[in-house]
């Protein structure tokens, strides 16, 4: 899998912020060492060449967080990794619904949020909202399923378990992160 490098991105742009560049994998690498905000995004290209990647990685010392985009570069789904006992906790998962799906749709232009946050001994919540009337629904846990949510922090460049938009949820596929500190 490949990937580019910068400090921020516009997916509306299908580019690096204003006038930032991308960065070198060996810029990249080194940033990620040091655990400095690094933003990783998918070499993916749709018609024309233009990049079209199906996430986004924000990566700084406090965790990692996964932007899951549509064709149209949408956020449908964002994952909060946070950094805990130097590794990573599945905290907060975020997913949006919009009106359609034939165009770029900014985030306050979505119809339905789901916001779920869960702790490691099994509390939690999920907060459904929706715009359109207004409501909010929350279910709260005490023994939420979250056992699958740790992980490791992943060696440069094996960015795609993490990349699951299903991470952790119970029936995914086991992800074996120890393979991937060699």
């Amino acid at each position: 899998m490949s990937a580019l490098y910068t400090e921020r991105y516009n997916a509306r742009r299908h580019a690096p912020a204003g006038d930032l560049p991308w960065w070198t994998t060996d810029e990249a690498r080194t940033r990620y060492a040091h655990r400095q905000d690094l933003l990783v995004v998918e070499e993916r290209h749709g018609d024309g060449g233009v990049l079209t990647p199906r996430w986004v990685l924000g990566i700084t010392s406090q965790g990692i967080r996964v932007q899951t985009l549509d064709q149209h570069g949408s956020i449908l789904q964002i994952t909060d990794f946070d950094a805990r006992e130097g590794r990573l906790w599945r905290w907060i998962t975020t997913m949006y619904t919009y009106p359609a799906a034939d165009r770029y749709f900014a985030q306050p232009d979505c119809t339905s949020v789901v916001t779920s946050r869960f702790e490691p001994d099994g509390t939690g919540e999920v907060e459904f909202k929706d715009k359109a009337t207004a409501e909010v629904h929350v279910a709260r846990m005490t023994d939420a399923p979250v056992g699958g949510f740790w992980a490791e922090w992943p060696v440069f460049g094996e960015w795609e378990p993490l990349t699951d938009p299903n991470y952790g949820a119970p029936g995914s596929p086991e992800v074996p992160f120890s393979k991937l500190r060699a």
